[in-house]
């Protein structure tokens, strides 16, 4: 079952929904709303309540690290190339990065909230590490022009506050609890976004079962390129087993 995170919906031309404002993102909520989830799954008669995995990729397979270690409903997680700490990623940031984030806390809110943009808007912007951007490396620039020739085009921020609470997550810190259950993980060596090497030093502190799948290449290639056939059928033979 897929679902849609809290925010991420909404009507065109309005900026502000029910919920909070749009191009916003707490990794806390989400975390959250997953529980939901799992809830309204084992109330439907057509699934069996013993076959329930959680699955979630970059930013969201932080969260699936986090309630798949705690929610006992959960048999098998899987995570691909995830959102693994807060920690490392506040230290990765840019200083004036830093001073914007705790600064905008006494100067916005929810009707009026500050915004940064995700993506560089040149290649040469991307080539500069302190282009003051979410996502602001050569890799990211390159794949959102994949994503706008394939006719997706979305506006380019989001909340400053979404930052703030990206780095004050620690998916890292549930790794171990998620042991008995089943853990898969894809690590794209040369991911640009979430550091390889954490994400590595993260699953080898992960009990038994676990799986892992490496991939000689970017953040965003295990969606495609040939990698994200051999990254599926990984994972699909990993949950068959364990499912």
């Amino acid at each position: 079952m897929g679902s849609e995170h809290r925010i991420c919906r909404g009507v065109e031309g309005l900026e502000l929904c029910v919920l909070g404002p749009r191009h916003h993102t707490n990794h806390y909520e989400q975390t959250q709303d997953a529980h939901d989830v799992i809830h309204y799954v084992t109330t439907r008669q057509d699934v069996n309540p013993e076959r329930i995995a959680i699955w979630g990729s970059s930013f969201s397979g932080g969260m699936a690290l986090i309630v798949g270690a705690i929610d006992p409903r959960l048999k098998v997680v899987v995570a691909q190339v995830p959102f693994i700490s807060g920690r490392s990623t506040r230290e990765a940031l840019p200083k004036s990065v830093l001073t914007q984030i705790y600064n905008d806390r006494g100067e916005t809110s929810t009707l009026d909230p500050t915004y940064m943009r995700i993506f560089p808007d040149s290649l040469e912007e991307a080539q500069n590490p302190a282009n003051g951007t979410v996502l602001g490396t050569e890799e990211c620039w390159r794949h959102l022009q994949v994503v706008k020739e394939m006719g997706h085009e979305k506006e380019n921020k989001v909340t400053v506050q979404s930052l703030f609470y990206a780095i004050r997550a620690e998916p890292s810190a549930f790794v171990s609890q998620i042991s008995p259950k089943p853990l898969f993980m894809t690590v794209c060596l040369q991911d640009s976004v979430i550091d390889p090497k954490v994400q590595l030093e993260v699953f080898s502190k992960a009990g038994e079962p676990k799986e892992l799948l490496e991939l000689y290449c970017g953040h965003f290639n295990a969606y495609r390129d040939g990698f994200f056939e051999q990254n599926i059928a990984a994972q699909v033979a990993f949950l068959s087993k364990y499912l």
